[in-house]
């Protein structure tokens, strides 16, 4: 009988997580098309609720504020885009990547990594950023935002700089050239993304990349025994 309870009592805690799980993701998926429909300062509490079926009480035992929610929305994006940094820099330091070719090529992959975990969450943050609404937060959940986001170009900056002094791509401005690389990452992907033709977006986008890393290439790579 005390096996049974315990088991009864495991079986009650597994459902009660689960459904919490799928209770949050109901109101990130919510807010997800609230945001992008009406943008971030437009965007309320009582509708995020109305689109996850759920009182706004609820909403706010999850989330204490939209900022908080925001910030839960975005971070996943920011946190994969650390974590393939941090990837690329281990693949560098054990020689596994050890040209500028394989580094360029790497990077437009994990920047790439981002959009494809959740497209809707990263065009929220593009235009978040793009369009100055930084300011419009609390200043907690600013200043978290900027740290997350604020690591990820301290990371791709210590990357490029380690490959100049080795001599793998042309000396550059790190910081312009983060700014240029990660500029022309968001530049394609929103682009494609306003293409009318929705079933040949990938494609587009495909097509962007694959373009950008050549003329990175071109433009960067110090080939073997080139004199620059």
């Amino acid at each position: 009988m005390t096996t049974d309870k315990a088991a009864e009592r495991s079986a009650s805690r597994k459902r009660r997580t689960e459904n919490k799980e799928h209770r949050i993701n109901t109101i990130l998926k919510a807010a997800r098309d609230v945001f992008f429909a009406k943008g971030y300062v437009r965007a309320t509490m009582d509708e995020i609720a109305a689109g996850a079926g759920v009182s706004k009480p609820v909403v706010y035992s999850h989330f204490r504020s939209k900022d908080a929610l925001f910030f839960s929305l975005i971070l996943p994006v920011i946190d994969t885009l650390e974590s393939e940094l941090r990837t690329l820099q281990s693949r560098i330091a054990s020689g596994e990547i050890c040209d500028g070719e394989a580094l360029i090529r790497g990077y437009f992959r994990a920047a790439k990594a981002c959009y494809d975990i959740s497209p809707d969450s990263f065009r929220i943050l593009m235009f978040f950023q793009l369009g100055g609404l930084i300011g419009d937060m609390k200043p907690e959940i600013r200043d978290r935002l900027n740290q997350a986001g604020g690591r990820n170009f301290i990371i791709a900056r210590e990357i490029f700089a380690e490959a100049t002094a080795k001599g793998w791509i042309r000396e550059t401005p790190v910081h312009d050239l983060i700014d240029v690389l990660w500029g022309a990452t968001i530049g394609i992907m929103q682009l494609q993304d306003a293409k009318l033709n929705e079933s040949r977006r990938s494609e587009y986008k495909t097509a962007s990349f694959r373009l950008a890393e050549e003329l990175m290439l071109d433009a960067l790579v110090i080939k073997s025994g080139a004199n620059i």
